[in-house]
């Protein structure tokens, strides 16, 4: 790029024209380093070989292509770093077609993903594009460490109906749906998240902050009073700053010790099968087990350690808390996660968490066991269930224990390059009615338990790069009758649709 033309009144522009075309040379990774071959036309994973030895990285896997007239879209993952390239097809004698490599470019880097904890490290790279602006060059006489900033951003709305058209339960409040978090607006669009994702790796170091707006910034605080708001969550004062931090975690993965990760700062939980936003997820939705069985967010430290790289990994949390910047007393909350994958095809994790949380009590503990597994089937189908069991000791107001259980079982069928659809079964048992224990606007006594059953269905509609469609139809299903408001009174059953809006920058 010829900046020298730029006229000076454009300053800011010309300056950061100059970090973009300087990025090739400043950054970790190397153009054109991607070793590809097409061997045949079937659009296929297996019709692909490559390797990434030039980009100083192992290929971990060849997802399938995808192909629209003489165009085809393939992503690599290795072990450092995920790659899209594109290529284009051209006619040669005799009918042959052969494919050069038009467009290059690395998605993620990440130091040690298998050993890091279920944070934003470890999540699928967004799509879309990003901007890379590299670290100051070193001296002639200093060593050269690769480092950049890359910015990345994400916007998600939906429409939901409610068939049972709840009436608001005060003046001031709108419509909501019962017992769901995130998706709490009912008939009426919501913006959930407009999200700014800021990263910087360096050799050994990076770090990674979102910036978050949004309903999804107000659930996570509990700064809105919802009517499924009901379960174990530790009540905190809303901090205006944190509060827009969605996490903010910085690692330590040294080279000289690959094999051991930490990181420090506010992330999310290691519980549970589905990650906070539903870019990650199957389904737009979450379900019962994530929504009240378990944390969604902690502020805390991580040490990880790999035993067999890629197959099994090992890691401890010492956390301030249920969702909450600060603790409520002196006793600091623990976990642990095991993590077993012997196979591309199969995961299987468990996952701990233990500690006080009641505010000004060190001796009630709160604890959580879950395990959840993944099975891939072939490249079209997948497979996916999660268990959960929960106590707390003196939760109740006659200081009695309460307890909770759920599981639930969900698959993925991908059709085609651009379409899947999703099936999700849920149960969840909460015998004291202490994590289900609001309905409408008036708590449940304590001792009114009940059983929740749930049925998704999601459709998912990728329009174009970046840009995904969810069309989603659920049933929930509750043993009491008046755990739903209706537009005239109670239900035990709340159907509904939604549409969602995902956009990944």
């Amino acid at each position: 790029m010829n900046t020298d033309q730029k006229p000076v009144s454009h300053l800011p522009v010309l300056l950061f024209s100059v970090l973009l075309s300087s990025l090739v040379s400043a950054s970790s990774y190397a153009e054109d380093c991607v070793k590809i071959e097409v061997v045949n036309d079937q659009c296929q994973s297996s019709s692909i070989k490559a390797n990434l030895e030039a980009c100083e990285d192992d290929l971990i896997a060849i997802q399938k292509p995808v192909c629209k007239n003489d165009q085809m879209v393939v992503t690599l993952r290795g072990k450092e770093s995920d790659y899209r390239l594109i290529l284009r097809s051209s006619n040669e004698a005799w009918g042959a077609k052969s494919w050069a490599v038009v467009s290059e470019r690395e998605l993620d880097h990440r130091p040690t993903a298998k050993t890091l904890p279920k944070s934003e490290h470890e999540r699928p790279s967004s799509p879309g594009a990003s901007i890379e602006i590299p670290a100051q060059s070193p001296g002639p006489n200093e060593p050269k460490v690769a480092s950049a900033f890359v910015f990345s951003a994400y916007f998600d709305a939906y429409l939901e109906y409610n068939f049972n058209r709840p009436r608001p339960i005060d003046a001031n409040r709108t419509p909501q749906n019962n017992l769901r978090f995130y998706d709490w607006y009912s008939n009426q669009v919501g913006l959930n998240l407009a999200e700014l994702t800021i990263k910087h790796t360096r050799k050994d170091t990076s770090f990674v902050m979102d910036l978050d707006f949004g309903q999804f910034a107000d659930a996570n605080t509990n700064s809105v009073t919802m009517q499924s708001s009901g379960g174990p969550v530790t009540s905190t004062t809303v901090d205006e700053l944190s509060k827009h931090i969605g996490q903010a975690v910085f690692t330590y993965n040294p080279k000289s010790a690959p094999n051991w990760v930490f990181e420090i700062g506010k992330m999310p939980t290691h519980i549970g099968l589905e990650l906070n936003k539903p870019k990650d997820n199957w389904n737009y939705t979450r379900s019962s087990i994530f929504s009240f069985a378990a944390p969604f967010w902690h502020t805390g430290m991580h040490l990880g350690y790999t035993f067999v790289p890629n197959v099994f990994q090992a890691s401890a949390y010492l956390y301030n808390g249920w969702n909450t910047v600060y603790d409520n007393n002196f006793s600091p909350t623990y976990g642990a996660q095991l993590k077993w994958t012997p196979s591309e095809r199969f995961t299987w994790v468990y996952n701990y968490i233990g500690g006080a949380e009641q505010a000004h009590n060190n001796f009630n503990w709160r604890q959580v066991h879950e395990t959840n597994l993944s099975l891939t089937l072939n490249p079209t189908v997948s497979i996916a269930s999660d268990f959960i069991y929960g106590t707390e000791k003196g939760a109740l107001s006659d200081g009695s224990n309460a307890s909770w259980y759920a599981a639930q079982l969900g698959a993925k069928w991908q059709t085609s390059p651009t379409f899947y659809v999703s099936p999700r079964l849920e149960y969840y048992r909460d015998p004291q009615g202490y994590t289900l224990s609001v309905a409408g606007n008036t708590p449940t006594p304590v001792g009114i338990g009940q059983t929740l059953y749930s049925v998704t269905l999601t459709e998912s509609f990728l329009i174009s790069d970046g840009f995904e469609f969810r069309l989603e139809e659920r049933l929930d299903h509750s043993t009491q009758n008046d755990r739903f408001i209706t537009g005239t009174g109670t239900s035990a059953n709340q159907p509904g649709v939604i549409m969602g809006l995902l956009y990944a920058m």
